[in-house]
């Protein structure tokens, strides 16, 4: 990165844990999850270097694979689920982070039936499931990973001259856009 990516980097690091920082000590939970869903696919848009409009399901999968791969590790045992718009069945927890967190709040501005975001302190709890409650995402875990997912991206962006250069290829149009150039 040159010096003016730098500057961007560690000013784009701030606006995606500020914010939700001060969300989560207000006890706005909800909030702080749009917010860190946003910010993931904000991302990976700078991983994948993503210029066109689209593929946002799958670099916002790809990325949370990368640097939240914990999402995965939890084995779903339930029912098959069915993504009511496609047809096709949701296998990964990745996809569930993406398809009922992420579409429902950006998109609907809440979550739907059985869907909530929680509070617990013991911050490697990253889901849990239990009556009515399919899905459950503990915002301080959450937030916590997404703190590590940050750092270690950043990490592999001083050394992976490929996400070098997504980097660059993203943040030359989101200058361009900002700039007229």
């Amino acid at each position: 990165m040159d010096c003016n990516e730098q500057k961007f980097w560690e000013s784009y690091k701030k606006e995606l844990i500020d914010p939700i920082d001060i969300l989560i000590k207000n006890q706005q939970d909800i909030a702080a999850c749009k917010l860190i869903l946003s910010g993931i696919d904000s991302l990976a848009g700078f991983y994948s270097g993503r210029m066109e409009i689209g593929h946002i399901k799958e670099t916002f999968i790809d990325f949370v694979e990368k640097y939240l791969s914990k999402f995965n590790s939890v084995k779903f045992t339930g029912k098959k689920l069915i993504n009511s718009k496609t047809g096709k069945e949701i296998k990964k927890l990745s996809e569930i982070l993406y398809f009922i967190f992420r579409n429902d709040l950006i998109h609907d501005g809440m979550l739907g039936i059985g869907v909530e975001v929680y509070r617990d302190k013991d911050m490697k709890v990253l889901w849990t499931g239990s009556g009515i409650q399919i899905f459950r995402v503990n915002i301080l875990g959450f937030f916590g990973y997404y703190k590590q997912a940050i750092d270690e991206y950043g990490k592999d962006l001083l050394i992976d001259d490929i996400l070098k250069k997504n980097f660059s290829t993203k943040y030359n149009m989101v200058i361009g856009f900002s700039f007229g150039i």
